[in-house]
C-alpha cells in the first residue's frame, strides 16, 4: 500500500496535531507489520525522516502555506506519490481529489462551540472540515464523545467514522 500523508504539522514545533502524528509514526516503525507500506510525507518544507526510520518513508515536497497548498498543492504532491490514500491527520483533506482519503476529526469545536472562534476562521473550519468528513472514505475520531459530536454536528453516519 501507498500511503501520501498531510505533514504539515511536523514542521516547527509540534502542538497537538503535530504530536499525534509524530507518535502515531513512531508506533508504525516499531510495528513489523506497517513496514511493508510506503509512506510518503507530503509539506511544504524538508522533515527530519530519521525518526521514522523502521518505515519505508519519502519526502515530496512543494511550497506553499494555508488553505491554498492543502486545496491545490497538496493534491498534486499526493498524485505524483502514487498514493492509494491520503492520510489526513489534521481535521481538513483537499476537496477535490481523486485518491480516497481517510480523515482525523479529534474534535469539533468549531461547529459546536462557535462562539469560540472568529467568525472567518469558525466559517472556514466548519466548511472544510464537514466538506472533507463528507467526502473521506473513512473518518477517524479520537474518541466516543468526538464520534458523537460529529454525527450530530455533520451529519456523517457511523459507519464510516
Amino acid at each position: 500500500m501507498r500511503i501520501a500523508i498531510d505533514a504539515r504539522e511536523l514542521l516547527g514545533h509540534r502542538t497537538g496535531v503535530g504530536r499525534y502524528l509524530h507518535e502515531l509514526l513512531q508506533a508504525w516503525s516499531a510495528d513489523r507489520s506497517a513496514h511493508d507500506a510506503s509512506i510518503t510525507l507530503c509539506a511544504p518544507a524538508p522533515i527530519d525522516l530519521t525518526p521514522y526510520g523502521g518505515l519505508h518513508v519519502s519526502m515530496a515536497q512543494a511550497n506553499g502555506a494555508g488553505v491554498w497548498w492543502e486545496q491545490h498543492v497538496l493534491p498534486r504532491l499526493v498524485e505524483q506519490a502514487g498514493a492509494d490514500v491520503l492520510f489526513a491527520p489534521g481535521y481538513t483533506a483537499p476537496l477535490w481529489l481523486a485518491t480516497p482519503s481517510v480523515v482525523v476529526l479529534h474534535d469539533v469545536s468549531f461547529a459546536a462551540r462557535p462562539e469560540w472562534f472568529t467568525w472567518k476562521e469558525g466559517a472556514r473550519r466548519r466548511t472544510i472540515g464537514r466538506l472533507a468528513a463528507e467526502r473521506a472514505t473513512r473518518v477517524i475520531a479520537v474518541s466516543a464523545f468526538s464520534k458523537r459530536e460529529i454525527q450530530t454536528h455533520f451529519g456523517i453516519t457511523p459507519s464510516k467514522i
